[in-house]
């Protein structure tokens, strides 16, 4: 991976100035030790907490600086797709942008926050997941419009409650989801990547449609009672109407169904039918797993009918690295701890969180491939910012005590001292 300044340096839209704070920033949030607020900030920096509010409200293309630092992993030789999935941020107040209720799911129920939703790109061959861009979801609107005219002779509200809506419907968070995507579809469609994967929440005939309109394929996971029909294969009539279907798919008796095999203990069965509700065929991936007398089972599918159904399993088990990446972005590099409600900053200060993951995280990869190592290690965040926060110090003691440590830096002794404190992975 090339150094910080060396990407800052090739993005001709960054100015001198930007591009040093960039620098400070990132820095910064590879050894801060608590919380990432802008005092915070301010005390392990030489920057004033004034200065980071005031750069945090400037724009800064994100998605162009991670695909910059990503390149090795665009153009490497592994297996990549792309992943979406959003997060519940806790947020208190009552001004800040995009605040509404949104589903947290480690409380299992609707809680009054922000949501953050996240497009990442998962290399499957390593097993990795980096950040490609991250956007606010913005809050949904009303039923029903403030100053909406009322119908002729409705003068007496207790009758119409809820006066028809005139125009374009109202747009939901699938559209929000979308329009992610499609700011940087160009780009994926660019970096030779196909595929989607999201969980079930994604698999709605809106998103679904969008998908395919943008030229990608989805791979997301279906209810049990999914509505699907078989596809009729036998002899047609000579005239008439050709036979499409040929009965509803039931999960009680899988004859009908390919066999694949049986992968980790679980007998995995596909076949390609049609979906009513995505108008549309898919294919299916129905896996079954037996253990201490019971039966479970799950169900994903595929826009895609030629892609493999092992293919389709290990993809949609590489996206459950989203959620790895949602946890340590909240515990190391403070994705919860915005000092600001306002729009520019939030966006910033999510994003700039997110990226200082995919530092640490290519950092990693490429000491492991300094070590002889295949790229893919037991990752340990909290020690890489343990080991960049040692370094910082040494380096102030450097700095304030007028000590030159130039000399020893390629010393194992040094070595030692940035590894001190750090846990063992």
């Amino acid at each position: 991976m090339s150094t910080i300044e060396t990407i800052l340096s090739q993005m001709s839209s960054v100015a001198k100035p930007q591009r040093q704070f960039l620098l400070t920033l990132f820095n910064a949030l590879m050894y801060l030790p608590s919380r990432v607020n802008f005092r915070n900030l301010g005390r392990y920096s030489d920057c004033h907490e004034k200065t980071f509010s005031r750069w945090f409200s400037r724009s800064f293309d994100f998605l162009a600086f991670n695909l910059l630092i990503l390149q090795d992993v665009l153009h490497g030789k592994g297996e990549r797709i792309a992943a979406i999935d959003a997060s519940f941020v806790p947020k208190s107040g009552r001004k800040s942008y995009t605040l509404d209720w949104f589903w947290n799911g480690s409380q299992g129920q609707a809680q009054r926050g922000q949501e953050l939703s996240l497009l990442a790109l998962v290399d499957v061959t390593h097993n990795t997941l980096y950040t490609l861009s991250a956007r606010q979801t913005p809050t949904l609107p009303r039923s029903t419009r403030k100053g909406q005219s009322q119908p002729a002779n409705t003068k007496d509200k207790t009758k119409v409650k809820h006066p028809p809506f005139v125009g374009a419907p109202l747009p939901t968070r699938m559209d929000s989801y979308l329009g992610q995507l499609q700011h940087a579809i160009t780009v994926l469609l660019g970096c030779g990547i196909r595929y989607l994967v999201a969980d079930s929440f994604y698999a709605k005939t809106k998103f679904v449609s969008g998908i395919r309109e943008l030229n990608l394929h989805l791979i997301s996971k279906l209810r049990q009672d999914a509505d699907l029909r078989w596809l009729y294969t036998g002899a047609q009539k000579p005239k008439g109407r050709h036979r499409q279907y040929s009965g509803k798919v039931s999960f009680d008796d899988l004859s009908r169904f390919e066999r694949v095999g049986e992968l980790d203990g679980q007998r995995v069965y596909t076949a390609t039918v049609n979906s009513p509700t995505f108008k549309q065929i898919v294919r299916i991936v129905y896996l079954v797993r037996e253990a201490n007398g019971k039966t479970a089972s799950a169900l994903l599918f595929s826009t895609d009918t030629d892609c493999p159904a092992l293919d389709i399993l290990r993809y949609y088990q590489a996206r459950f690295q989203i959620e790895f990446l949602f946890r340590d972005a909240k515990q190391h590099t403070g994705l919860c701890d915005c000092q600001t409600t306002r729009k520019e900053k939030l966006d910033f200060h999510f994003n700039t969180s997110l990226t200082a993951l995919n530092l640490l995280r290519l950092e990693d990869r490429q000491q492991n491939w300094d070590a002889g190592g295949n790229g893919r290690s037991v990752l340990s965040v909290a020690s890489g910012k343990i080991r960049h926060f040692n370094a910082h110090l040494l380096e102030r003691f450097s700095r304030h005590l007028k000590l030159d440590f130039s000399a020893i830096k390629s010393s194992p002794a040094f070595a030692d001292l940035c590894n001190y404190g750090a846990i063992a992975a």
